[in-house]
């Protein structure tokens, strides 16, 4: 991968399992809606898993923001 040094996390995830970086996103993408719809039907500690799993995946804002959302719900359940 361009700019990606060999031991960061997603390139070593990638040789291990030999997936392509579209094969990840797309993962991180499923796992992101799944804690949406979890969120959404109220089972946040599986909406939380969901999202911390995208984020391992691909560790962006977008899925970051989602897993301080869902942490946010859940302290004031």
């Amino acid at each position: 991968f361009i700019g990606l040094s060999p031991d960061h996390p997603i390139s070593l995830q990638l040789a291990k399992k030999k997936k392509s970086y579209n094969d990840i996103k797309l993962l991180a993408q499923t796992h992101y809606n799944l804690a949406i719809t979890y969120a959404k039907l109220g089972l946040f500690d599986q909406a939380s898993q969901e999202s911390k799993h995208a984020y391992n995946l691909i560790p962006n804002q977008e899925y970051r923001e989602l897993i301080h959302l869902i942490n946010k719900k859940v302290a004031t359940k």
